[in-house]
């Protein structure tokens, strides 16, 4: 029995085989029967794996078509095969373990296959992972490794499926080493790695075995695929950190030939899409000379312009876009798909150009629409935007036309919505026709607007332009009729009516028609009485007298200031009431009516809504006024007001000066300057001017020292000043320490005062020694006492000598003379020592001659020098001009002093004269009263740019010894002789 259904077994597998190689219907016939089969059939039952593998097989490759089918369909959630999988899975695994050691690997990847299929991905990796771990043959490990790599690549755990495909790479048995080494690119490339898919993309295209997606060795190149690697290569290469040349070039040569130059495109357009402009323009000039269509070329050009501007090179983008411009006109007609695309591209190329340069338009951005223009001319709005750029350049010819063309074609444009256009651009011309001060234009804008404006929104107010420019020629009646009209024209605008009216009486004004004035202003009053106040009207012929005014004001000013007083100032309005008063000021100063300009600067000043503008400029004005009339307390508190007119440190010394002149505290005034100003000089000068002023100069020189400090010589001179008045021992130390000043001619001053007050103490004390003979011991004592002092004295005369100071070489040389020569005498005519035999005594002398004599020689040698000294003729002159320094007298009777102790005969007179104080034969009644110094101020108060006026009252002022007042004055007398000699007052 047993035999008997193997061999029906047997026949029947037989009849399955046959019925799996027919059509797709009969493979569920298969699978029903041998399902029937398989239900009857043991467990245990060796024919049972056969057939379980069998069926799994069908329902596998039934649910593979079923799939394939709804695929082709267009499913959107696929589901189809999914039963069977799940049936096939329970059958292999089911028969697994039993399954043959030939198949097993095979069935452990199908069964992978399935558990993928069926969305449990986990054990689909433990199968494939087993297939590895168990062994068996490359081509199955190849399989469950890509398998693997496939699983974690659409995870995007692109690193371990990296791994796994580079495995696969490594199997020579591999039958998909090409898909494998194009993923493991793709991972590199996904994981940052740019560098490594560029390089294993330059492999495969390189390697002819990987160029297919099975990539064996056997196999022929897959055109498809080498296109579809060849394209990612670029996608690739733009993600790099740059494109160097070499990268274009191995593009272009490793893609196919059908392909390379738009791969090459590809890379560009990346490239550009992502940022790297540069690199972008780079490929783009490689492959622009591959390019075979116009289109192409034209294309490219374009993309360069806008990269060339795009990198600041905005002459290379220009001419690149005129290029593509020119190859435009070339082609003549473009018929390709694109041709609409790269006229947009061209448009916006020039557009964002403008939009960047909205503010500053340039010539070069007018050049470009003027280009675009030349292929283009219809673009009504390119030609506007063309018009307003050339308007902005003031290229006014440029404009009128690309207005007038705008113009034309809106005129022929239909569209009802093409009106509100046509309105702007004849308005556009009305501004043209205004910012060019061209008549021709104004008279052709003007009528263009009034024949041709579809909405006639501003007709009434070319209508006054054209009367305006009437008057502005100067053909006041015409244009007064004219503006008459208008202003009577209820229909009107009423404010342009006003201006119309207003301008009119001004017309009348300049034409002196006193009655039309009259009459006009009571018409407008009635009018426009709906349209304001009527006192407008009377405030009007005020304006008229304002504008008279000033068109005399070029001519004489002082008929411009005549017809000024006709201003009523009760009926202006406030502004003109402020431009009243404000020329007013400015033609009485002309006229030095110095009152009336201070009348009118304080009326200005008193004016409500007085601009800052205005108020600096009345305040400097009275400033200036008050100055010139020597009010200079009021020239104070002006000044004090700018705000503008000066620079903060310049502000700062002249309110010092007029504090000073005023009689006032100026010392916060000079601290603020040194605060503000960047003048070092002036600011040495100043802190000097501080110092004098105080009456703690010390302590001033310290404050101020940071600015002092810069100039020694001030310093010095300073201490020095101070030192005459306090005799203070400390500004000599301080001086005398101090290198930078000790080296200056204050300092040495000094420095010579201190050395002969150090050395008058010292003279006292070895004129004063004596030699005591009593016994001797003591004249022992006193010898070598004095030898002590003597050496002391040359100490001070080497210290005169490297100093290089006369007085103090003399004296100091002087007394070594005197006091070696006494010294020298004073040992010879000693006494004998008593109870030496005469032998002894002769000996004695002898030894005692000896020891004096080198004294008698430096007494010698010093008294020629001195000699010497009182020879040198420069010591005199000198001498009398430092005594000439008044202020430092109590300093330098010092050294004279000293000199007159030891001068010879002959000089001394010179120096008596020079100690003995000239009395003041200045008599109080010889000094200008003040009657007399009020009276000369009067008279500069009345013409302050009389040189003689002034010059009186610097006399007197010198006189009354008005130190601050007398350089002022000075300064002022210069001032008006360089004015005088430029024609200027």
């Amino acid at each position: 029995m047993l035999k008997k259904f193997f061999v029906v077994l047997s026949s029947l597998l037989v009849s399955l085989t046959v019925f799996a190689q027919s059509e797709d219907n009969n493979r569920s016939l298969l699978i029903t029967k041998l399902e029937n089969v398989y239900q009857h059939l043991a467990p245990k039952d060796s024919s049972k794996v056969a057939v379980t593998l069998r069926l799994a097989d069908l329902y596998a490759e039934r649910a593979r078509n079923d799939s394939m089918n709804e695929l082709n369909q267009g499913c959107t959630t696929c589901k189809a095969g999914e039963a069977d999988r799940k049936k096939a899975l329970r059958l292999y695994t089911e028969v697994l373990e039993r399954a043959p050691e030939a198949v097993q690997g095979k069935v452990m990847v199908q069964v992978g296959h399935l558990y993928q299929l069926t969305g449990d991905e986990g054990k689909a990796v433990s199968f494939y992972q087993k297939i590895l771990n168990e062994g068996g043959s490359s081509e199955l490990k190849a399989e469950a490794q890509l398998s693997l790599a496939e699983i974690y690549f659409k995870r995007r755990e692109f690193a371990k499926a990296q791994g796994f495909y580079q495995d696969v790479l490594k199997n020579a048995s591999a039958n998909s080493r090409g898909l494998a080494a194009y993923r493991s690119a793709w991972c590199a490339f996904n994981l940052g790695d740019i560098a490594s898919s560029i390089k294993q993309m330059e492999t495969i295209l390189r390697t002819p075995a990987l160029l297919t997606r099975n990539g064996s060795n056997q196999a022929q190149i897959d055109p498809q695929f080498q296109e579809e690697v060849s394209r990612d290569y670029a996608t690739f290469i733009a993600k790099n950190s740059t494109i160097s040349s070499n990268d274009i070039e191995s593009l272009f040569k490793l893609s196919p030939e059908n392909v390379r130059v738009q791969n090459v495109k590809s890379l560009a357009l990346d490239a550009e899409r992502i940022g790297k402009k540069a690199d972008a323009l780079k490929v783009w000039t490689f492959v622009f000379g591959y390019m075979s269509k116009p289109e192409d070329r034209l294309a490219a050009q374009i993309s360069m312009a806008q990269l060339h501007f795009d990198t600041n090179n905005k002459k290379a983008g220009a001419e690149s876009f005129e290029s593509a411009m020119q190859l435009w006109k070339e082609l003549k007609s473009c018929q390709s798909n694109q041709c609409d695309e790269l006229r947009r591209r061209s448009r916006q190329f020039v557009v964002s150009w403008h939009q960047l340069e909205k503010k500053a338009p340039t010539a070069e951005l007018l050049a470009a629409y003027q280009v675009y223009i030349n292929n283009f001319p219809e673009d009504m709005d390119m030609n506007l935007y063309a018009a307003n750029v050339a308007k902005e350049l003031k290229n006014w010819d440029v404009a009128w036309t690309y207005y007038n063309k705008t113009r034309e074609m809106q005129l022929k444009d239909k569209d009802p919505k093409t009106a509100d256009k046509l309105e702007t651009t004849l308005v556009a011309l009305l501004d043209l026709a205004e910012d060019s001060k061209n008549e021709k234009y104004e008279t052709q804008a003007y009528d263009m607007y009034l024949e041709q404006s579809p909405k006639k929104t501003k007709s009434f107010e070319v209508q006054y332009q054209k009367a305006h420019g009437m008057y502005e020629k100067g053909q006041y009646g015409p244009a007064s009729e004219a503006l008459r009209t208008l202003a009577l024209d209820k229909k009107g605008d009423a404010k342009i009516r006003k201006q119309a009216a207003d301008l009119s009486l001004d017309a009348l004004v300049l034409m002196k028609d006193e009655t039309n004035i009259s009459t006009w202003a009571a018409e407008y009053a009635q009018a426009l009485s709906g349209a304001g106040d009527t006192k407008e009207f009377t405030q009007m012929v005020q304006k008229a007298v304002l504008t008279k005014s000033a068109t005399a004001a070029g001519k004489d000013t002082l008929a411009a200031y005549n017809e000024l007083n006709q201003f009523n100032p009760s009926q202006a309005t406030p502004e003109d009431k402020m431009k009243f008063y404000k020329n007013k000021l400015i033609l009485a100063e002309k006229l030095n009516k110095f009152s009336e300009a201070q009348g009118a600067a304080d009326s200005l000043l008193q004016q409500p809504g007085l601009s800052e503008e205005d108020r600096e400029f009345a305040w400097s004005r009275k400033a200036y006024m008050a100055e010139m009339t020597l009010d200079f307390t009021t020239a104070l508190t002006a000044t004090e007001k700018l705000q503008k007119g000066l620079k903060p440190d310049e502000k700062m010394l002249k309110l010092a000066m007029f504090a000073e002149l005023s009689g006032q505290k100026s010392a916060s005034y000079y601290g603020q300057y040194l605060q503000a100003s960047k003048d070092e000089e002036n600011k040495k000068l100043v802190a000097a001017e501080l110092v004098r002023k105080s009456k703690a100069p010390e302590k001033e020189i310290e404050l101020y020292r940071p600015i002092l400090g810069k100039s020694p010589q001030l310093m010095a001179q300073l201490y020095t000043e101070v030192f005459a008045k306090s005799s203070s021992d400390a500004i000599l130390k301080k001086v005398t320490k101090d290198a930078s000043m000790k080296t200056t001619d204050s300092g040495k001053l000094l420095t010579r005062v201190a050395f002969l007050k150090d050395f008058a103490g010292f003279k006292k004390q070895l004129t004063d020694h004596k030699l005591d003979t009593k016994n001797d011991r003591k004249l022992a004592a006193t010898m070598k006492a004095r030898v002590a002092l003597l050496e002391k004295l040359e100490g001070f005369a080497k210290q005169a000598i490297d100093a290089g100071d006369w007085t103090s070489q003399l004296v100091s040389v002087d007394l070594l003379a005197k006091e070696s020569e006494r010294f020298y005498s004073e040992l010879l005519s000693a006494p004998v020592p008593q109870g030496l035999s005469d032998e002894e005594q002769q000996q004695y002398m002898q030894l005692l001659s000896a020891q004096a004599t080198p004294f008698q020689a430096k007494s010698v040698e010093a008294k020629a020098k001195v000699e010497e000294f009182w020879k040198n003729s420069k010591w005199q002159p000198a001498l009398k001009a430092s005594w000439e320094q008044a202020d430092l007298r109590s300093v330098i009777v010092t050294e004279v002093n000293a000199l007159r102790e030891i001068a010879p005969q002959e000089h001394q007179n010179t120096l008596a004269d020079l100690v003995v104080t000239k009395k003041d034969t200045t008599v109080a009644s010889q000094r200008p009263s003040l009657q007399e110094i009020q009276k000369a101020r009067s008279l500069v108060n009345k013409n302050p740019f009389d040189k003689q006026a002034l010059q009186a009252l610097l006399d007197l002022e010198k006189k009354s010894e008005n130190t601050a007042m007398t350089q002022y004055l000075q300064t002022r007398i210069e001032n008006l002789a360089k004015s005088s000699e430029k024609g200027v007052l």
